[in-house]
């Protein structure tokens, strides 16, 4: 039987001693510590939407007790409820979308919700914010900073 050698992956000693780090500091082995970051990362990734021929995502929210269906359209932001459901018509946003919904069947509800909890991936059951596309703001938020500029060493005889 040959010799069987685990995988492995080659580090910069950078990302090694930060690596060691957070094993100390969660009080567990580097391999046990890599494998804990991949599950949370696989837990916060967002589940694959299935898609129409026209890039359309099939939602649904249900409200005082009725099932709207709809389509979440990935290009535009868009939401689409098609005739025969409450609210039918296209909206810019999903936000707009369950407004109409809340003002059809509960007029005398005030319909402000953010569209993005209200209406579920009907593939998965996960609200529509999931898929939501990140604004500018939050990317440049989740950026890495540039390294700060070096401090001029002003060296003064006297």
């Amino acid at each position: 039987m040959p010799d069987q050698h685990p995988p492995s992956v080659t580090l910069d000693p950078s990302t090694h001693s930060l690596l060691n780090l957070l094993a100390k500091a969660w009080n567990t082995t580097p391999t046990d510590a890599v494998r804990q970051l991949l599950v949370l990362f696989a837990e916060t990734m967002p589940a694959a939407a299935q898609t129409d021929a026209d890039g359309r995502v099939p939602v649904h929210a249900i409200y005082a007790a009725t099932r709207v269906n709809a389509l979440y359209d990935t290009a535009t932001q868009s939401v689409t409820i098609p005739e025969g459901n409450p609210g039918a018509g296209t909206y810019k946003s999903p936000s707009g979308a369950s407004r109409a919904v809340i003002e059809t069947l509960r007029p005398d509800v005030l319909p402000i919700r953010t569209g993005w909890t209200f209406w579920r991936i009907t593939s998965s059951g996960q609200v529509l914010r999931t898929i939501r596309p990140p604004s500018a703001t939050a990317l440049a938020a989740r950026a890495v900073p540039p390294p700060a500029p070096q401090a001029a060493s002003s060296a003064r005889s006297r």
